[in-house]
């Protein structure tokens, strides 16, 4: 099987040689399948993410929450853990850990009913293979939300190597 490491770099690589026109367009396809599915379109609290490195954007889907009143959360990394919190407006982003965009002055946002996570890779059966820091999975061993990892169709594998930490997503949504 291969490794973590090599899954990572083969997939990364294929991420950033994406244009910014497909990963837009791409984007869009799954934003769409997101505002379709029904624990979304139920959900009062979304917790999100701000994409970087060509992750698969939210942008259309952060629109969407904030115009339909729904709460919308971003992660910022605390010591070995992230909490999420609400903002108004993604302009509200700084850059954080790793450069990462995150909330500065936001309140801690409430319990959320949804968490959109991105990814390396994943399996259909919910495996996610992310960048190796474990704040995912620390984050939802410690709380119960259901989870929708997202990511591009080349992004989906047949196996992932997985250990004890790792933890299973709800679901996977991709283009």
């Amino acid at each position: 099987m291969t490794t973590k490491k090599e899954i990572r770099q083969q997939i990364i690589k294929q991420r950033k040689c994406m244009s910014a026109v497909e990963q837009i367009a791409k984007s869009s396809l799954i934003c769409n399948k997101i505002l379709t599915n029904s624990c979304y379109i139920k959900s009062k609290v979304v917790y999100v993410y701000c994409s970087v490195n060509r992750e698969v954007s939210l942008e259309i889907l952060i629109q969407d929450a904030l115009k339909n009143n729904k709460i919308v959360a971003f992660p910022k990394v605390e010591g070995d853990d992230i909490f999420f919190y609400s903002v108004l407006s993604p302009e509200e982003l700084k850059p954080g850990f790793f450069n990462i965009p995150e909330p500065v002055a936001a309140a801690p946002a409430p319990k959320g009913d949804l968490v959109l996570v991105p990814g390396v890779a994943f399996t259909k059966k919910g495996e996610r293979l992310g960048y190796g820091g474990g704040f995912y999975d620390r984050f939802l061993t410690k709380n119960e939300i259901y989870s929708i990892g997202v990511g591009y169709d080349f992004q989906i594998v047949e196996m992932l190597p997985m250990e004890k930490h790792d933890r299973i997503l709800n679901e996977i949504i991709y283009n």
